[in-house]
């Protein structure tokens, strides 16, 4: 999720200990000072941010703010606090209104029996930080670093959840797949830009079915393409499920020439070796001989959502 939190306005009420005011923010790690001429009895009104930060998605935020205020004086200068607590839940996504008070205790002889009250109204913003990998050219796989220090691809449309920006990196935790809850990182493009983008078409479940006999692939919504199974080793007939890629398959390369995707397959089932991929021969796989439609079949697929883990079903008859 991203936070942000803005300085909306102070308002200046009760007792007048003098106009020439300072007003330190503590959130967290970050301080934010802030120097005005307020009249008592008058609001100074602001836009200013004093917070914002990326936060891993939770159920609940709980965020202390504390504010020094001091009226600048030669002689005495007069001394308050403010504190408050913002508490959100992750699913209030928007903008919210937070008000709260501090009050300064005159110290000058004119103005110690005199005290001041401020409020001050800040609004807390709350967005999703939900991002999806671009896609990476050539072949739509983003190379990023775990937090042990492996490498590993993630593949085009997978959904992250991005909770820090440092160093010309972005960090995030997986949301999809088989590497679901683990954090990874990623450096940013040459000019700064982001291999993460806010917004992804993701659709409903695939729902393909395999034909043995006629050696169809039926695509609902999408086609039907020419399809190569192993006798041998035939899948046999049932339901199952079709994961999420995982990871390049290095047999693909023997077909870059008629896609670009051709080394992204997606496994049939939670275990074994069975793939939906393009091709010419299986060895128990579905393969799609007619190569040239990889392309539309891929970008069909890989933005298609059963569940967290899956694209789809498929069905062998």
């Amino acid at each position: 999720m991203h936070l942000i939190m803005r300085l909306k306005s102070i308002f200046y009420e009760c007792d007048n200990v003098g106009r020439e005011l300072e007003f330190n923010f503590k959130i967290n790690d970050k301080s934010t000072n802030i120097s005005t001429n307020l009249i008592c009895g008058n609001r100074n009104r602001y836009n200013k941010i004093i917070f914002d930060k990326f936060t891993i998605l939770g159920e609940k935020i709980n965020i202390p703010v504390f504010v020094n205020i001091i009226e600048n004086d030669p002689v005495y200068s007069d001394l308050g606090t403010a504190n408050s607590n913002v508490e959100l839940t992750t699913g209030n996504i928007g903008k919210f209104s937070h008000t709260f008070s501090g009050f300064v205790q005159g110290l000058g002889r004119r103005e110690k029996t005199k005290t001041a009250r401020f409020d001050f109204v800040l609004e807390i913003e709350l967005k999703t930080s939900i991002r999806y990998v671009s896609n990476v050219l050539p072949d739509g796989w983003l190379l990023v670093k775990f937090e042990n220090g492996l490498i590993h691809p993630l593949p085009y449309s997978l959904k992250v959840d991005l909770y820090n920006k440092e160093n010309g990196r972005e960090y995030f935790e997986i949301m999809e797949g088989q590497l679901q809850r683990r954090k990874a990182s990623v450096t940013l493009k040459e000019n700064g830009s982001s291999y993460l983008i806010k917004k992804d078409n993701h659709t409903g479940s695939a729902e393909l079915i395999f034909d043995r006999k006629k050696k169809k692939l039926k695509i609902t919504g999408l086609g039907t393409f020419k399809t190569e199974t192993s006798n041998i080793n035939p899948i046999p007939n049932g339901v199952y499920d079709v994961e999420l890629p995982y990871e390049p398959h290095p047999l693909g390369l023997l077909y870059l020439i008629d896609s670009k995707f051709s080394k992204t397959w997606f496994r049939i089932g939670h275990s074994g070796d069975r793939f939906l991929h393009v091709g010419r021969h299986s060895e128990g796989c579905v393969t799609v001989k007619d190569r040239i439609s990889w392309t539309k079949i891929y970008k069909f697929l890989i933005h298609s959502r059963k569940d967290s883990k899956n694209i789809g079903t498929l069905k062998v008859e």
